[in-house]
């Protein structure tokens, strides 16, 4: 008899819940055959991308304690429970489908595979986790039609975009691009090498790991077990000569000021830093170490992002904002209407559906370089160079237009 998806599935949840109701309060029962926990590690996976999850998080907390989230739009998302049984043959089948090492159970492991069900393949990242009660996973999902998009897909305003295109066609210097953990600047990063990804240029890029697939580009893992590390690497890349190098991640003192000294020597250099705003960078780089002369005359520019959720069109609600929504708005127009998320199946009951970009692109003029100068005191250089970050401007003027809440407004902007 052949097995379908939906017989497995209905099979898999009788026994435990014969009358099922919400799907996050499911409890399967223990898959029977190997081909049962085959098709639904799939059935999960799929149901993950039907959802726009960007990651699933499998987590033992007690014997018989496993849920199962899904992130989406940036925030986790209960999506069911599992028992030990279920969890030890998911896991089994995860790791060997990552080529990890089922037997290792008490050291981290990294491994990947595709998921080849649907209209195209998703390059599916795992990471394996060993915790008091039994190993985390997390799984994420790569989908290169997210994170590929064009410059006017990514969000920018006309100024923004018009910094960003002078930025991206220089032949030298370097220009990061910073913000928050799960705030889009891998998605910003892939996005600007592709477009200026041309068979008149060598690029080449370290990552840990190499998240999507570019063609036309050389990437390179990072692999710190074996000494090949962002510093031994940026050395050999060097030495390939290359236009342009991406570092995945600016993380110490010495992979700094080795970014600066390669895009000192002619290179246009791309990488990431966690700061806050643009003007936090220049302060990070200062305390990195990285002289400010050398900073004046390399750094490009600074691109600062956040993700903002947009209300679901289907249920959003309209109301009559009070006082301090309109002094956080500097709003004081009577007939002025403000929405909040309210919940329904379209939007998996969040009240939220998608995200949008806000940016903040700091270009380095000549104005700019001639200020930034040896003595200037570290943690005073946004008052210093008089600058304001439009970070407060974007979500309020989305906040206005009815895209987002007044919650997510104050989520967004409390870093």
């Amino acid at each position: 008899m052949k097995l379908t998806l939906s017989s497995l599935t209905n099979n898999l949840f009788a026994e435990s819940n014969p009358h099922p109701t919400a799907e996050n309060e499911i409890r399967e029962s223990t898959p029977t055959y190997q081909s049962d926990t085959i098709h639904f590690v799939s059935h999960i996976i799929n149901n993950a991308i039907e959802k726009r999850t960007s990651d699933i998080h499998i987590e033992p907390f007690g014997p018989d304690d496993i849920r199962v989230r899904f992130r989406i739009d940036g925030m986790l998302h209960p999506h069911r429970q599992l028992n030990r049984s279920q969890y030890d043959s998911i896991t089994t089948r995860l790791k060997i489908m990552a080529g990890m090492d089922i037997a290792e159970k008490r050291l981290p492991q990294d491994g990947r595979f595709t998921h080849c069900e649907g209209t195209h393949p998703i390059d599916i990242r795992v990471a394996s986790l060993p915790t008091t009660h039994g190993e985390k996973l997390v799984l994420r999902l790569l989908d290169p039609e997210h994170y590929l998009k064009t410059i006017q897909e990514l969000g920018f305003s006309r100024q923004d975009e018009v910094k960003v295109r002078r930025l991206i066609q220089k032949n030298q210097g370097i220009i990061i691009i910073n913000g928050p953990t799960n705030c889009g600047k891998t998605t910003t990063l892939y996005s600007l090498l592709n477009t200026i990804n041309q068979e008149s240029r060598n690029i080449t890029t370290l990552e840990d790991p190499a998240e999507i697939d570019l063609v036309g580009i050389n990437q390179i893992q990072i692999n710190e077990k074996q000494g090949l590390d962002y510093e031994n690497g940026l050395r050999a890349v060097l030495r390939q000569d290359p236009n342009v190098i991406m570092l995945g991640e600016i993380r110490d003192d010495e992979t700094a000021l080795a970014a600066f000294r390669a895009a000192m020597t002619g290179h246009l250099v791309f990488s990431t830093l966690h700061t806050i705003d643009a003007f936090s960078t220049i302060d990070r780089l200062i305390n990195m170490g990285v002289p400010i002369y050398l900073i004046a005359s390399v750094l490009e520019g600074v691109i600062s992002q956040r993700l903002v959720r947009l209300l679901c069109p289907r249920c959003k609600e309209a109301y009559s904002p009070a006082s301090h929504e309109r002094q956080f708005l500097q709003d004081d127009r009577p007939a002025l209407k403000l929405f909040r998320a309210v919940g329904c199946p379209h939007c998996q009951n969040t009240g939220y559906y998608g995200r949008a970009g806000l940016f903040e692109v700091l270009a380095l003029d000549d104005a700019l370089r001639i200020q930034l100068k040896p003595g200037i005191s570290q943690g005073n250089t946004q008052k210093w160079l008089d600058y304001r970050t439009p970070f407060h401007t974007g979500i309020r003027s989305l906040i206005e237009r009815g895209m987002t809440s007044y919650e997510e407004g104050l989520r967004v902007t409390s870093y």
